[in-house]
C-alpha cells in the first residue's frame, strides 16, 4: 500500500499505523498477506526533484521487497 501525505507524520493526532490498522485487520481476516505500507510525506509543499527521485527509488525498493 502506498500513501502520500502532507509534511505531518500524524493525522489528527493519530499515527498512520493506527489509522491503517482496520486495513491490516481486514487483510488478515480475509487471509490476505498484509505487507505494511510505504508513506511519502511532503505532498503539500514544493518538493526538491532530487528528494522526489530518491522517494521514487525507495518506493520501488519497497515494492521489490514485498
Amino acid at each position: 500500500m502506498g500513501i502520500s501525505l502532507n509534511n505531518n507524520r500524524r493525522v489528527r493526532n493519530e499515527t498512520l499505523e493506527h489509522l491503517l490498522s482496520p486495513f491490516e485487520t481486514t487483510f488478515k481476516y480475509c487471509g490476505a498477506d498484509y505487507r505494511s505500507f510505504y508513506a511519502f510525506y511532503g505532498t503539500e509543499s514544493e518538493y526538491p526533484i532530487s528528494d522526489l527521485e530518491k522517494s521514487v527509488q525507495d518506493y520501488l525498493n519497497f515494492i521489490d521487497n514485498l
